[in-house]
């Protein structure tokens, strides 16, 4: 494993580790590679595992971390606040860039969980191109109209309540709280916003992010879990219908299917091993 760090151009320090095929090409760069962007509130460190999983299989692998979480310096406050709109437009541009820096010629598969399969999804909205394939593991559309009565107007109830702490608070304090980290108040907005809409807008934002997901025909692999109770199947669905021109591949698993004791929204990329098999022959069946 090697960790990079690097400035943004707005000052802000990132972070990612690389992880190089283990029993690809003799030449690294000869392999694929995977750029991971986790979910709210998890570090890059949690997907290590994963990542190592995937080496193994022969595929090179790049680990990053949002900002305010993990290594960051930044932690969300009243004064320090940020958004999916920073992600877009500081982090991700220069993780690709990173990253094909360190595997040139590689082709490049972005892998996104849950929120960082969304900002993966918008980024690819504005960067048709910018890709060779699209994963989303877990990944729902968390729109409170994707669940039943009354689970529905629970689930928008709860949202309202998230959305109130952070305005009050300046932040969300979800490592009190027991879901997701330190947030920032923005994150938050933009994650209420999903959440009560079903559309992906940013304030102040120029691009049409909804009808942009219409250029992307990358190949696209979506994984669901049988015991994701974030990522229920009509969320799921939800999701991998804004990307409808996409060359779709859709795989849900329970925990038997991979050999793992679970899987649910987070411990999958903790009980990989099958997952990675599966995962590198869909990516070398692309090329």
């Amino acid at each position: 494993m090697e960790t990079h760090t690097f400035k943004l151009s707005c000052g802000v320090a990132t972070f990612m580790d690389f992880f190089p095929a283990e029993n690809g090409p003799p030449s690294p760069s000869a392999s694929p590679v995977l750029m991971i962007s986790g979910a709210m509130g998890v570090p890059r460190g949690y997907y290590v595992p994963l990542a190592r999983n995937l080496a193994a299989q022969g595929l090179n692998v790049a680990t990053t971390e949002w900002r305010g979480h993990g290594d960051s310096p930044l932690r969300p406050s009243w004064r320090v606040t940020f958004g999916h709109d920073d992600m877009l437009a500081q982090e991700f541009p220069a993780w690709v860039e990173e990253t094909r820096r360190r595997f040139p010629g590689s082709p490049l598969y972005l892998m996104g969980h849950s929120m960082g399969g969304h900002i993966s999804s918008m980024y690819l909205s504005q960067n048709p191109q910018g890709a060779a394939g699209l994963i989303l593991a877990a990944t729902p559309l968390h729109h409170y109209r994707q669940l039943p009565f009354p689970k529905n107007l629970v689930y928008l109830g709860v949202g309202l309540c998230i959305r109130g702490v952070s305005l009050v608070a300046g932040y969300y304090p979800g490592h009190i709280l027991g879901w997701a980290g330190r947030e920032a108040r923005g994150t938050m907005a933009d994650w209420y916003t999903i959440m009560r809409t079903g559309r992906f807008r940013i304030a102040n934002s120029p691009h049409n992010f909804e009808a942009d997901f219409g250029k992307i025909t990358l190949p696209l692999l979506s994984i669901g879990f049988s015991d994701d109770s974030m990522g229920p199947e009509a969320m799921l669905r939800a999701m991998e219908n804004k990307l409808s021109s996409a060359v779709a591949t859709r795989w849900r698993f329970t925990p038997a299917d991979l050999n793992a004791p679970e899987l649910g929204h987070f411990r999958w990329a903790r009980n990989s091993d099958v997952l990675a098999s599966k995962i590198a022959a869909w990516v070398n069946g692309q090329r």
